[in-house]
């Protein structure tokens, strides 16, 4: 299925959801209510947001002050409304010396600069987070960056299913496992829904797709390897997707970690390349089963939507 396809899928989602699950500091919010695991937040760099039990930076001022107090560190910063990892930081340390951030990978970023650079960029604010700790197992098999997998759920008013999972591996400098369509070095394995055993790594997209038994910066063997707490992290999505009726398609990213996998983020319009890119196709019968082929039939799910005048939403 390539892109032209998503739209026809994407009909199933009821579009008064996806705010949900397109700003990240309202996702967490919404599975913190329903005591799901979430990465935590520091702070939020916003003028307007309010997160409750989270500090608030809402001037530039405010921002420089907080990237200057070393306690703060490490943390890692990210848009809300960002996709694709973009515009993601790993913060390690500050420099007084040069009045600069360290990142992960030994980068000095000038924190009056930093800050300049975010002005008006980021329409639902940047988020500043507490490191995620990976397990102990996963560490040693991928080092010490966050890898997550991705877990597609379908949904549909008899059951709940797992469709496709792929496990994301973050390679050489890169700071997030994001897939980015091969383009940005980092692998995957495919993920055996019943046990949560890898396979091989893969490495690339179409012609350019490698295979590999063993990761490329610890040498550690990949295929067989298990994830922890595995069955507790299908809990966390089953019972997300039951909480998040209105969009019965979801792509969501768990981290596994010392105190069990927690989720990083879901997606309302996940993306299927990775999940496909092994020669696994994606609209299959099961596929089907959930989600009708027509996008008519589709749209018939939300025939009551109403917009700001009352006029009846047209498909």
């Amino acid at each position: 299925m390539g892109a032209w396809a998503k739209g026809d899928v994407y009909m199933a989602q009821d579009p008064q959801w996806y705010g949900i699950g397109n700003d990240k500091a309202l996702s967490y919010l919404f599975l913190e209510s329903c005591g799901l695991p979430t990465a935590p937040l520091k702070a939020i760099y916003q003028a307007r947001r309010f997160h409750p039990g989270v500090t608030l930076l809402k001037t530039p001022t405010d921002f420089e002050a907080w990237l200057r107090d070393a306690g703060n560190y490490p943390f890692f910063a990210k848009p809300s409304a960002g996709a694709f990892g973009l515009d993601s930081c790993y913060a390690e340390a500050f420099d007084p010396a040069t009045d600069s951030i360290v990142t992960i990978n030994g980068e000095h970023l000038p924190i009056q600069a930093f800050v300049e650079r975010r002005r008006g960029k980021d329409v639902g604010g940047l988020l500043l987070q507490h490191i995620i700790t990976p397990h102990p197992d996963v560490a040693a098999c991928i080092g010490r960056r966050v890898a997550t997998a991705r877990i597609v759920t379908l949904a549909s008013d008899e059951e709940i299913r797992i469709h496709r999972a792929a496990f994301r591996i973050p390679v050489g400098r890169n700071v997030t496992d994001n897939f980015n369509l091969g383009a940005g070095g980092n692998g995957f394995a495919n993920i055996d829904i019943e046990t949560g055993t890898l396979s091989e790594m893969y490495v690339g997209l179409g012609l350019s797709l490698q295979r590999t038994d063993t990761h490329a910066d610890t040498g550690a063997t990949i295929k067989g390897f298990r994830l922890p707490d595995w069955q507790r992290a299908l809990e966390i999505v089953r019972l997300g997707q039951s909480a998040l009726f209105g969009l019965p398609i979801l792509g969501w990213d768990i981290a596994f970690t010392p105190a069990g996998p927690i989720v990083v983020e879901f997606n309302t319009h996940p993306g299927y390349a990775m999940l496909q890119a092994s020669g696994s196709g994606f609209v299959d019968e099961d596929f089907r089963r959930f989600f009708p082929a027509s996008p008519k039939e589709c749209s018939k799910r939300y025939p009551h939507i109403f917009i700001g005048t009352g006029a009846r939403r047209r498909y």
